[in-house]
């Protein structure tokens, strides 16, 4: 088999988002006090948890073929489902456990509307979104946060726990257990889409959905374990993000909602084939991590934020597609 030659012209094609990122980290590292310590590197970096399992949840999503709106409702009914049942009495991993099963619940009944009643996936998932939040608005009684006080054990370890805490010369490295935990769960997902049948299946479903069922496939069955990753994943964020503020606040997870499809399809651009992948999905969560972080620390306004984030997606979506058709264009030239 002949050896494929460099060539710079693909080299930057592929890396071309890579590069982007390392521009905007230079210049929150040049102008922007206290970004490049370690402190506020590892601060960054731990509590992104929340987004990164959300945005794992949306990628076994867009992978299958679809786009999963209801992730604010599913994050906002794990935080609700294990904080009521810790306050009623129930113990933190049972809560932990009921918050879970709501996820599949969410899951299942995306995948139902979609597949068995046939309604669309984009208007299926803002229904479920819509009764999501509305059910937490009626719970809390229009949407009055719930406060926990005196929690410990595993409900506090599981967003507050800490597996690395160092202070050396006045700088304090912590690394939170949620972080570690959604990494652990971001390692099994990138495993089973890249070397399981299962994960061949869900980018065959998303692909070529009528080609994956004359080969076999049961598409109908990939969608609905996508969508109940999807659920499970959001809910045991809504359980962490529970837990770091020992409360629970309805309607917060649509923070979390553009944040997670923007990371997958900013991800996607990491992919030579331009599919969404988990591995590209962690590095656009270090990316909106970090934005947001050198953003604040300059001093720019939240509503302001929001601008330039969504600009500069569209700006590396832009660029991408336009390295995109150019190689191609090349491509068939030669």
């Amino acid at each position: 088999m002949k050896k494929e030659s460099f060539s710079l012209g693909r080299f930057l094609y592929d890396n071309t988002t890579a590069f982007m990122m390392l521009g905007i980290f230079v210049f929150f590292s040049i102008f922007a006090e206290g970004f490049l310590s370690i402190g506020n590197i590892t601060t960054v970096l731990s509590s992104s948890s929340v987004l990164l399992l959300v945005s794992i949840g949306m990628c076994f999503v867009v992978i299958s073929g679809g786009t999963d709106l209801s992730v604010a409702a599913a994050y906002g009914m794990g935080g609700l489902v294990c904080v009521y049942a810790i306050q009623g009495g129930i113990p933190a991993e049972a809560g932990i456990v009921l918050a879970l099963a709501a996820g599949l619940m969410f899951g299942l009944i995306n995948s139902f509307l979609i597949l068995k009643v046939g309604i669309s996936v984009w208007l299926a998932t803002l229904g479920t979104l819509f009764i999501g939040e509305s059910i937490e608005r009626i719970v809390t009684k229009g949407g009055t946060p719930v406060y926990l006080s005196g929690v410990d054990g595993v409900f506090k370890s599981i967003g507050q726990g800490t597996v690395v805490n160092i202070v050396q010369e006045g700088a304090n490295i912590t690394i939170k257990s949620s972080i570690v935990l959604a990494m652990i769960i971001a390692v099994a997902a990138a495993f089973v889409l890249k070397k399981t049948v299962l994960g061949r299946h869900l980018y065959a479903a998303g692909l070529q959905r009528r080609a994956a069922e004359l080969s076999g496939v049961s598409v109908e069955r990939c969608v609905t374990i996508a969508f109940v990753v999807s659920g499970a994943c959001c809910c045991l964020a809504g359980v962490i993000g529970g837990a770091q503020l020992s409360s629970y606040i309805p309607v917060n997870g649509r923070y979390y909602l553009l944040d997670a499809i923007g990371t997958v399809f900013i991800g996607s651009t990491m992919h030579r084939r331009g599919f969404a992948n988990v591995g590209g999905t962690v590095v656009g969560v270090i990316f909106f991590g970090f934005l947001t972080n050198g953003l604040n620390l300059i001093g720019v306004q939240f509503y302001w934020q929001y601008v330039i984030r969504g600009g500069l997606i569209l700006f590396v979506l832009a660029v991408n597609a336009y390295q995109r058709n150019v190689w191609a264009l090349r491509t068939r030239r030669h």
